[in-house]
């Protein structure tokens, strides 16, 4: 079973770096997009079988916390990441 996911962070090396990690112990995901901008997860959030998301929390703008209360009942899964301490 293939896992559709996307990585939402607003630094390139991080999503590359997460995305070279979670390459080798999970194969089975396919990597739909890794965004920039957190609005582009609204757009993708009404394509069906994207389930997983690894979302940064601290992004240019909001936080992932922020982004997450604009979905009224979201029906996919979020895996929160961060390079702060805090």
């Amino acid at each position: 079973m293939k896992i559709n996911a996307v990585i939402v962070d607003d630094e390139a090396p991080s999503r590359h770096n997460l995305q070279a990690i979670l390459k080798d112990y999970f194969p089975k995901f396919i990597w739909q997009a890794w965004l920039k901008k957190w609005y582009l997860l609204m757009i993708l959030s009404c394509l069906q079988n994207l389930i997983l998301y690894f979302l940064d929390m601290e992004l240019v703008d909001k936080t992932g916390f922020q982004l997450l209360e604009m979905f009224e009942k979201p029906e996919f899964e979020v895996i929160f990441v961060t390079a702060y301490e805090d």
